[in-house]
């Protein structure tokens, strides 16, 4: 994990790290706990959390982990979360019907779709994940012609290991903003020069179209004072 450690969240709490010197030197716990505050208090506000998931056993007891605690803080009656899988080939959909069983108990309004369509020889890859990408989106229309419900925010997440408070901090951060979209940033960990750099940079476009590069944390952010 030593090499991990130059990434968010991974300094010791008591360590300074550039989160800490980006927002005027206060304590990353202090900055969470003022997020988390901030986000407890604005009630009333809903959230629509679409979620794509392919063979993704591993990762789903964690994934719903983070949701119960997100949730927590958002409050459950202002969540909603939907849930799209298709095509795995492991357990699954197995495990998506016990923990359908588990939110539903704590009072999280939640609702899993399963398929066993594949992406198939025909599909562009990039139309098919549109695909199924929307279909993650479905209840959101039925929600709004069939109750009338509507909702302020809308969290599209897959099968990664989500983190607490980089989720929240990216809710709070598009909020503050006022933003239309707010995404969180990828990197991978590059051996030739032992640092974590920029990953997804095929789509990913500065705010004057400029394509991001495979490069280090400071070199594409840059925080002015």
């Amino acid at each position: 994990m030593e090499r991990y450690s130059p990434l968010i969240g991974h300094n010791p709490p008591s360590t300074s790290s550039w989160f800490s010197n980006v927002f005027a030197g206060s304590e990353p716990e202090d900055r969470i706990e003022q997020v988390r505050r901030d986000l407890q208090r604005s009630d009333g506000h809903k959230y629509f959390f679409a979620i794509n998931l392919y063979n993704s056993f591993d990762v789903i007891p964690d994934l719903f982990a983070t949701l119960f605690r997100v949730s927590a803080i958002l409050g459950y009656h202002n969540v909603f979360v939907s849930i799209y899988e298709n095509g795995s080939t492991d357990q699954t959909k197995a495990l998506l019907r016990i923990f359908d069983a588990l939110t539903r108990s704590v009072g999280m309004r939640v609702l899993i779709r399963t398929s066993t369509r594949t992406r198939g020889a025909f599909n562009h890859r990039i139309e098919y994940l549109a695909e199924v990408r929307n279909a993650a989106f479905v209840p959101l229309h039925e929600l709004r012609d069939a109750e009338g419900e509507v909702f302020d925010s809308i969290i599209f997440m897959n099968d990664i290991l989500p983190c607490i408070d980089d989720l929240l901090e990216l809710i709070w951060q598009s909020r503050r903003n006022n933003a239309g979209i707010t995404c969180a940033a990828d990197y991978m960990y590059h051996e030739e020069i032992q640092a974590p750099v920029f990953y997804d940079n095929w789509v990913a476009r500065d705010i004057n179209g400029t394509a991001l590069e495979n490069a280090p944390f400071e070199r594409i952010f840059h925080h002015q004072t």
